[in-house]
């Protein structure tokens, strides 16, 4: 059981950052004029 809390919490963790970095790269991508390249 110890298991399966330790990757619940590790879940808990990585979707949220997961999420924030996506978010901020999309948003970086979308302000710097010109192509992304």
């Amino acid at each position: 059981m110890k298991v399966l809390s330790f990757i619940f919490k590790r879940l808990l963790v990585i979707i949220p950052v997961l999420l924030s970095v996506s978010l901020i790269t999309f948003t970086l991508t979308r302000l710097t004029p010109g192509d992304p390249v």
